[in-house]
């Protein structure tokens, strides 16, 4: 009889280390590396709170790096940014527009304008991301999507968006610094249906 307590309570143990071993390693295969994790509702004062919190940014001295975005902080800034990127792009079409065009939408543009928001504050700096409601409380009806501002608190990208006169033909497209924000840079243009008159609806 003390054989078999001896080997169920083996077999209770080895069961109970899997149930909590397993989750954790699923975890752990559950996302591709290459494939960064977006999380929606994001706002400026969670990249800022940690960078300023995080501990672990001030363990070396990386003063010798010129640009801050490269110092260890690029990666985070890099991942909030793209998040913002996509999530006033979405704001801007909202859930109309988007029903329409947001599979082109987010095949062809937002890759394009997160990798230049990236960009943008690689070479500039990075302090604070403007969103597709830019100021109040509704989404801007012109051009306006984003704008990336560097450590002076002025633009450094701007992300927008046409529409044609008959509404089948979106162009989306940024500003950049680097030209002093005078060329369209990207121009991708998307063909679809009418649109509905207003943006964010």
């Amino acid at each position: 009889m003390k054989k078999f307590f001896k080997h169920f309570s083996s077999l209770l143990v080895l069961t109970l280390l899997i149930q909590l071993v397993l989750p954790v390693s699923n975890l752990a295969y559950a996302t591709d590396t290459d494939e960064p994790i977006y999380q929606e509702n994001l706002n400026t004062n969670d990249l800022q709170y940690t960078l300023e919190n995080d501990e672990s940014l001030l363990e070396n001295d990386y003063s010798s790096i010129e640009n801050p975005i490269e110092q260890p902080n690029a990666r985070l800034v890099s991942f909030f940014l793209r998040a913002y990127v996509k999530a006033a792009i979405e704001e801007k079409m909202g859930e109309e527009i988007e029903k329409r065009i947001g599979d082109q939408v987010k095949e062809k543009v937002i890759p394009q304008m997160q990798d230049a928001a990236e960009k943008a504050a690689k070479d500039y700096g990075y302090s604070d991301f403007v969103g597709a409601k830019k100021s109040g409380s509704t989404v801007n009806q012109g051009e306006h999507i984003f704008e990336v501002l560097g450590p002076n608190g002025n633009p450094v990208l701007k992300g927008h968006v046409n529409i044609n006169p008959s509404r089948n033909t979106t162009t989306w497209h940024w500003h950049t610094k680097e030209d002093n924000f005078e060329w369209h840079h990207g121009q991708i243009q998307l063909k679809h249906n009418s649109l509905p008159k207003k943006w964010g609806d």
